[in-house]
């Protein structure tokens, strides 16, 4: 990986663990005292200088987290080496390792990751001194436009100046529900003992496969335009070209449709020619994103 122009070493991520360790300020798990009581962990990094440009707030996507991520781990690498504090935050959405079945998937509701997730953002604006950024992931993404467009419907301050969406309205379709447990069954398939990586992969697999199952992946995504023209913040929509769960063309379309409006000059596109839908092939277009970061720190600091 070339991170010359980024300002980012290639061996980067031998150096993040190290590199968090020094700049965490705190991490708490916060519950959310509904009834189904989910938990979210949320940690607070904070940049190497005494006036940061501001904040990052990562939210990864369905059955990842802060630790794996490739995506996350880069912007966490970049953000604190470029004086900008970093939030991270995992809900029940990346917590993979549990084994979902009937007893068990009632917690993985939209409703429920929604509300928590809205709780965290109202949980870290106090040490939001600077102005912030937050950035999702796929499914994520639906859940941080749900509670944006509430802001707007209940008149209320949204605490976030920019945002930029990966793989933004992700639809799983049958096709590709298909295509997944066909290849679950090909990892399970292969000679034991079975490396890190492929453990990984099957238990990936089977998170995603057994929420589509019980229905736990009903999407409750409503495009609805009109309520977010009134955002008036920067939004950036990065599409990767090899994505059949969030194409890159659904992207487009929608995109050209929030342009059409008022305050379209808002909404930005930004496509990667060599990505898929995880964005774990995106370090050919890292550049790009840091450079947009960059260019919507800027934005937000006007």
């Amino acid at each position: 990986m070339k991170y010359f122009n980024a300002g980012m070493p290639d061996d980067f991520e031998e150096k993040l663990p190290e590199l968090k360790q020094r700049t965490l300020k705190w991490q708490t798990l916060y519950h959310s005292g509904t009834e189904i009581n989910s938990q979210a962990t949320i940690s607070f990094h904070s940049a190497l200088t005494d006036k940061p440009f501001g904040n990052l707030v990562l939210v990864p996507g369905l059955a990842t987290n802060s630790k794996i991520d490739p995506l996350t781990k880069s912007i966490t690498y970049w953000g604190l080496t470029h004086q900008y504090n970093v939030f991270t935050i995992d809900t029940i959405l990346g917590d993979f390792e549990t084994n979902v079945n009937q007893d068990n998937a009632y917690k993985y509701t939209f409703d429920e990751t929604k509300n928590i997730l809205h709780q965290t953002f109202q949980f870290i604006t106090p040490y939001t001194s600077q102005k912030t950024c937050i950035i999702g992931h796929c499914i994520s993404t639906i859940l941080i436009t749900a509670i944006f467009n509430d802001y707007v419907k209940n008149n209320q301050k949204n605490p976030f100046y920019s945002a930029i969406f990966f793989a933004p309205w992700p639809e799983i379709t049958e096709q590709k529900y298909t295509t997944m447990e066909t290849y679950h069954k090909i990892l399970q398939n292969k000679p034991k003992p079975w490396d890190d990586i492929t453990k990984a992969k099957i238990q990936h697999l089977k998170y995603v496969l057994s929420l589509y199952k019980l229905r736990h992946l009903d999407i409750q995504q409503q495009f609805e335009p009109e309520i977010m023209n009134k955002w008036r913040i920067p939004v950036t929509f990065v599409a990767a070209n090899r994505d059949n769960i969030a194409p890159a063309s659904r992207i487009n379309t929608n995109v050209d449709i929030l342009r059409s409006l008022p305050n379209g000059k808002y909404f930005n596109y930004l496509r990667f020619p060599h990505a898929t839908h995880t964005f774990h092939n995106a370090y050919q277009d890292t550049y790009s994103v840091l450079q947009l970061i960059k260019s919507q720190s800027k934005k937000i600091r006007q």
